[in-house]
């Protein structure tokens, strides 16, 4: 009956060594308990507090044992908030370099949600585009560069905005 906790306490990491690095985890702590963090974002923030380079390295491996952070569930979080604040792929790939998450990593959930970015641009146009005459010969132009700005690629702006002429010569 005892065994089972006896084998999880071996798995679960040790508690911090020195006052120092509790210092860091609990700061730590308080920074997850916010928002998901990077780790390279994480370690910028704990140097940044005033911890040294190894107690804010301890605390991180600490976090990252207990699964209280996690670049791929931060990564993936990163990219639904952004998909639904109508933010392209290039603009989400480059918050998250910025951040410090791997690229491999990055490319690898981009894949994912590969389909949804060309939605997220119509929806864009349609949002945004009320406001333009979408007959007129500025709008394809001034569209296009709006989903740029955005950091959606030119493909995927020039289907969008497609989608939204085919939509408009129907009605």
């Amino acid at each position: 009956m005892f065994d089972s906790v006896e084998s999880t306490k071996s798995t679960c990491p040790p508690a911090p060594e020195s006052l120092e690095v509790a210092a860091a985890l609990a700061m730590a702590v308080r920074c997850l308990s916010r928002r998901e963090y990077a780790a390279k974002e994480l370690f910028s923030r704990l140097i940044r507090g005033g911890h040294s380079e190894s107690d804010a390295q301890m605390a991180i491996q600490h976090c990252q044992l207990r699964d209280w952070q996690n670049d791929a569930r931060m990564a993936a979080t990163f990219i639904r908030s952004h998909l639904q604040r109508g933010h392209g792929p290039l603009w989400v790939k480059r918050d998250l370099q910025q951040r410090g998450v791997d690229l491999a990593l990055v490319d690898e959930l981009m894949q994912c949600h590969a389909k949804e970015w060309t939605q997220v641009a119509v929806q864009q146009i349609r949002r945004k585009g009320g406001a333009v005459n979408i007959a007129s010969r500025r709008a394809p132009r001034q569209m296009l560069q709006m989903l740029c700005r955005r950091g959606f690629t030119l493909s995927q702006a020039r289907i969008a905005w497609d989608v939204v002429q085919r939509e408009q010569d129907k009605e």
